[in-house]
């Protein structure tokens, strides 16, 4: 079962935060410093979340006019929040949801929202309050996630769940890494059968979000959930799909490689391959580096 996208926001992910006595309490402060909630927008082909040290809250609650500003990239919004103003330091962009999964090449992308919500009883401005606890862990086996004697982060997550009095949503990355990763091994089965461009546009996009995802952070691993959306594996996807491209008939293989082309122009990921995709179009031969190597 997949997860639906939702918003979330984490505690303390670029401000000192020390642990507080209650969260609700925290959260429900009189004086309201920010009245924006810095938050991402992440689903099961992209769980790209901001640094995470401390509890992560989730909203669903949320209506039309209560996003303020959004971008695929981190936005660094805290002056414009304090300031009650919607203007930037850097350009924003808002998009529809999954488009703003596939565009989420930064570590995670940052959708801003009105911290104040009508009351339902007396139509008055209240607090927006947070609907979960969101808990993303590596692996739902690795009993040390749930160790709550020595484990800070889960045991915050869990008393901020009683104080809010709501649930912990539990994501577990390495069960979605695995469903991911048979998704992109369908549609490249579907475009290697049918050499429709729209099932290998599909692929390397689903790729490209899962390795936002998966990425690692200063170049450190954090699980074996890393290992299924990484640079080699987009690497291997490039190589086997232009190789079955170059195999075909002239026609056929100048759109596919035009098409391939145009892609990799919007296409972070795919930058290294702009070249080398160019020549093809003129030359109609393609080596990997590893081959071109071997050949010397």
């Amino acid at each position: 079962m997949l997860f639906s996208f939702f918003v979330y926001n984490t505690y303390g992910a670029y401000s000192r935060f020390k642990r507080p006595e209650n969260f609700k309490d925290d959260w429900n402060r009189p004086v309201m410093i920010s009245h924006g909630i810095c938050s991402s927008y992440i689903g099961n082909d992209e769980i790209a979340n901001a640094r995470q040290f401390h509890p992560a809250y989730g909203f669903t609650d949320i209506d039309g006019n209560s996003l303020l500003l959004s971008a695929n990239y981190d936005i660094t919004s805290r002056y414009a929040n304090k300031n009650f103003a919607t203007s930037l330091r850097v350009p924003g962009a808002f998009y529809l949801p999954q488009d703003m999964i596939d565009k989420t090449r930064h570590t995670h992308n940052e959708m801003v929202i009105e911290r104040r919500n009508k009351s339902q009883k007396d139509n008055a401005y209240v607090k927006r309050q947070p609907n979960y606890v969101v808990y993303m862990i590596d692996d739902i086996n690795n009993k040390d996630n749930f160790d709550i004697n020595n484990n800070e982060l889960f045991s915050e997550t869990v008393q901020a769940a009683v104080d809010n009095d709501i649930p912990i949503v539990i994501i577990d990355r390495l069960k979605f890494a695995k469903r991911e990763r048979k998704k992109c091994e369908y549609l490249q089965s579907k475009f290697e059968s049918t050499l429709d461009f729209k099932y290998l546009s599909a692929l390397i996009t689903k790729i490209c979000n899962n390795m936002v995802g998966c990425r690692k952070f200063k170049g450190k691993n954090f699980g074996e959930y890393q290992n299924y959306f990484n640079e080699n594996y987009l690497d291997e996807v490039m190589d086997r799909e232009i190789k079955i491209i170059l195999s075909q008939n002239l026609l056929t293989k100048s759109i596919l490689l035009s098409k391939l082309y145009k892609l990799s122009l919007n296409e972070v990921f795919l930058f290294s391959y702009q070249n080398k995709i160019k020549d093809l179009i003129y030359s109609g031969s393609y080596n990997n580096d590893d081959e071109q190597e071997k050949s010397r």
